[in-house]
């Protein structure tokens, strides 16, 4: 059963019980026939839900103590107010017989001292096992909303620092290629600076130059031909 309703099944018995009181004091000082109807119904109802409380609360497995208390009381209650609610239905049922007693001495001669202090125990009982499921319920909820709270602060934190993780991961990710821009940068220029010393090794190392340059040692100068060699010059030229 249902904390909820366990506690609906209370506040019934709570009402009907104390209506109950009511009209037994209003049925002393005036004689209204249909009173007398609406009290049979009353304590029929309260009857009926005796039962289904005790049989509600005794078949769950998970219960708390004090219902399992109030739930065996109210078995004995229903058992006291057996006789009197049979008799009320043997007003409006034939089958059921009008001449039904306790058949203990005792409670036949104080039956009606007996089924009121019987409610009036009952009324007690159930209005106390109302005020513990209530604060019971007060406890849980804020219980749930303590947990709720410390929910939300784990995951606002959780966020923070996957915020603050991601913002480090970035700066670390620029820190990281800035150093390889800069690494790739001077490897470049130094790259760059040893290509240009190469070059001016090329170009200034006198022994690549000796081969590349002209011999100025083979050079003859015209002046210094003497008129056999020009003569022999023309011969030549006069073959080809």
């Amino acid at each position: 059963m249902d904390k909820k309703f366990e506690k609906t099944l209370s506040q019934i018995i709570s009402t009907m019980i104390l209506l109950v009181f009511l009209l037994t004091m209003i049925s002393i000082r005036t004689n209204i026939w249909i009173l007398n109807y609406i009290w049979s119904g009353l304590f029929i109802i309260s009857w009926i839900s005796l039962l289904i409380f005790t049989i509600g609360v005794l078949i769950k497995k998970e219960t708390y103590g004090i219902s399992i208390f109030i739930a065996i009381m109210t078995a004995i209650g229903f058992a006291i107010l057996s006789v009197p609610a049979l008799l009320i239905l043997g007003k409006f049922i034939p089958i059921i017989p009008m001449n039904l007693t306790y058949n203990i001495k005792v409670l036949d001669q104080n039956s009606q001292v007996i089924i009121y202090n019987t409610l009036m125990m009952l009324y007690s009982l159930h209005l106390i096992h109302i005020i513990i499921l209530n604060k019971r319920a007060r406890t849980i909820a804020n219980v749930e909303k303590s947990l709720g709270a410390i929910k939300e602060n784990n995951i606002e934190n959780n966020k923070e620092e996957i915020l603050v993780d991601g913002e480090e991961a970035n700066l670390q990710a620029e820190e990281n290629i800035d150093d390889n821009l800069s690494k790739n940068s001077l490897e470049n220029d130094n790259v760059f600076t040893e290509n240009i010393e190469n070059s001016e090794k090329i170009a200034y190392d006198p022994e690549i130059n000796k081969d590349l340059g002209y011999n100025n040692e083979k050079v003859v100068l015209v002046e210094e031909l003497t008129d056999d060699d020009l003569d022999f010059m023309e011969s030549g030229n006069e073959n080809d």
